[in-house]
């Protein structure tokens, strides 16, 4: 969960996340009920891994982020998945921080990625 915090003059002052730990089966439980909770991003690009999958792959996908390539054509549809979320989830974010600052003119330069655009 995120909490955000504006101050009088429309800037961030603070920015809460928390994170609740939880069972495999109540993982399974939220991601059904809250899915937008539940690493939304992750989901995004296409990974719907239960939790007991989360939690038996954890070690080797730690291990996997730290060597990933997006050369193949199945990882880098995957980035531009997670790319294409993070643009959408953070655009009102930067639309604000642009029309607060007086940037008048100036385009969001994190515009949704055009279909089949690299």
């Amino acid at each position: 969960t995120v909490k955000v915090v504006y101050g009088e003059d429309g800037r961030v002052t603070v920015i809460e996340k928390w994170m609740q730990l939880s069972t495999p089966e109540e993982y399974d439980v939220a991601r059904e009920t809250t899915p937008e909770l539940c690493r939304p991003l992750q989901s995004a690009a296409g990974d719907q891994r239960s939790g007991a999958e989360i939690v038996h792959t954890h070690m080797h996908e730690r291990y996997n982020e730290a060597i990933v390539s997006s050369t193949t054509e199945s990882t880098r549809s995957k980035l531009d998945a997670l790319a294409d979320a993070v643009r959408i989830r953070y655009a009102p974010l930067v639309d604000r921080a642009l029309s607060s600052s007086g940037a008048a003119g100036h385009v969001n330069p994190l515009p949704p990625r055009a279909a089949g655009a690299p």
